[in-house]
Parts: structure tokens; C-alpha cells; sequence
């Protein structure tokens, strides 16, 4: 027998939510000390814009101040992007900390609906992520508060991403939200998702969490498990 929706303990919630910081707060690390502290990295980014340089124009009196401009642009540009990686890492690392103590509560109503707003947008922005650790976090913060602004990008996630893990992590977070649009995603993909480790748990997050009992696990000896809809 499955366990009701209310029963799930807290202790899955909260590891998930630990998980998901130290995965943006090791991302970011990395990613920053990477890019403003490794000596080579900047040495290479200085080759780079010189050799480009000189290819296109011939030596000169001008060169050398033509050069210092182009480095100094790109290396602005750069850094501002990386400011701008490690604000939206930041803000994310924020909200998981800020969702922790509501867990076993509605989080709505714990966080305020501005802050609730406010952290669903900073998921989204995580859940489109090209970083696999970071949107899978993305994803399962999304379904843990339940957020139905999310109902379409998870189904987005669940219908075009190649990761499996992030399907996986889209259909748990849809059957936990409980939208109607969003379980029939589900269920169809229990139906026609190309793999068999996707449509299992497909299949048993949609017992778990929408109506306990639609799908049957049938083993077989000479072909793998199979996925008999009930209901």
C-alpha cells in the first residue's frame, strides 16, 4: 500500500532541500573560482584577444592602446556575467533556506505571498538551468511548494528534456503540486516515454501522489517490467 499525499515525512523535504544548497553553493564556488581567480584561465582569455587583434590589423603606434581597450571590455564583460551567475545562485541558495523551516506547513502562507512569488521566479529561472545538479533542485523546490505557476515548464521539462533525471524530477514535482494538466502529463508519459526508468516513475509517483492504485508493476522473466494501467 502507498502512503497518502499528507503522510510523507518531512526528512525526504528537508534532505532534498539540503541537497539543492550545497549543490548551488559548490556550483558557484567552483564557477567563481574558476573564471576571477585561476591565473591561467585569465592568461589565456589575454592571448586570445591579442592574437585575435593582431590578425586583424597590422603593427602600428595605435596597436598597443587598441589592444589595452579590447582587453579591458572583455574582461568587464565576463565578470559581469559572472555576477550575474552567482546573484541568480545566491538568490536561489536564499530561498531554499528561506523554504526550510515551512516544510511541513503551507508554505505559502509561512513565506508571504511576495516572498512565495518572488522564490518561484528565481526557481523557474534555476529549472532552465544548462547546469544538471542546479535545474534538478530547481525542479524539486518547485514541487515542494507546490507552486502552479510551474505547472507549464515542468510539462515542458517532463515532454522535451534528453536528461532522464530531469523528467524524473519534473514528474515528481507535478504529481506533488496535484494539477490536473500537469498529472495527465504524467500519465501519458507513463504511456509513451521512451524510457522504462522514466515511465516507472511515472507510474509510481502517480500512485503515490494522484490516485493510488492506476498502475500495476508486472514482473517478467524474459522481457523487462511491465506497466499495466488499472484504472
Amino acid at each position: 500500500m502507498y502512503h497518502d499525499k499528507e503522510k510523507i515525512p518531512v526528512v525526504k523535504a528537508i534532505f532534498v532541500t539540503i541537497f539543492g544548497a550545497l549543490s548551488l553553493i559548490v556550483w558557484s564556488l567552483f564557477n567563481l573560482g574558476y573564471a576571477l581567480v585561476n591565473p591561467l584561465y585569465q592568461k589565456e582569455i589575454k592571448l586570445e584577444i591579442v592574437g585575435r587583434i593582431k590578425e586583424k590589423c597590422d603593427c602600428g603606434c595605435g596597436d598597443e592602446k587598441y589592444i589595452k581597450s579590447k582587453q579591458t571590455k572583455s574582461t568587464e564583460k565576463r565578470r559581469n556575467n559572472m555576477k550575474n551567475i552567482i546573484s541568480i545562485l545566491v538568490v536561489l541558495f536564499l530561498t531554499v533556506t528561506t523554504t526550510l523551516p515551512a516544510m511541513a506547513n503551507n508554505i505559502k502562507k509561512e513565506m508571504g505571498d511576495v516572498k512565495y512569488d518572488r522564490a518561484v521566479e528565481n526557481l523557474l529561472i534555476g529549472a532552465n538551468s544548462v547546469n544538471d545538479g542546479l535545474r534538478k533542485s530547481s525542479i524539486h523546490m518547485l514541487g515542494q511548494m507546490e507552486a502552479e505557476d510551474a505547472v507549464i515548464p515542468l510539462m515542458l521539462v517532463l515532454h522535451s528534456d534528453t536528461n532522464e533525471k530531469s523528467r524524473i524530477a519534473a514528474a515528481w514535482a507535478l504529481c506533488k503540486i496535484g494539477d490536473s494538466r500537469g498529472t495527465y502529463a504524467v500519465k501519458q508519459a507513463v504511456r509513451f516515454d521512451e524510457s522504462l526508468k522514466v515511465r516507472m516513475h511515472c507510474a509510481w509517483y502517480y500512485n503515490l501522489y494522484v490516485i493510488d492504485g492506476t498502475f500495476a508493476f508486472n514482473p517478467a522473466i524474459d522481457s523487462p517490467l511491465q506497466i499495466a494501467e488499472m484504472k
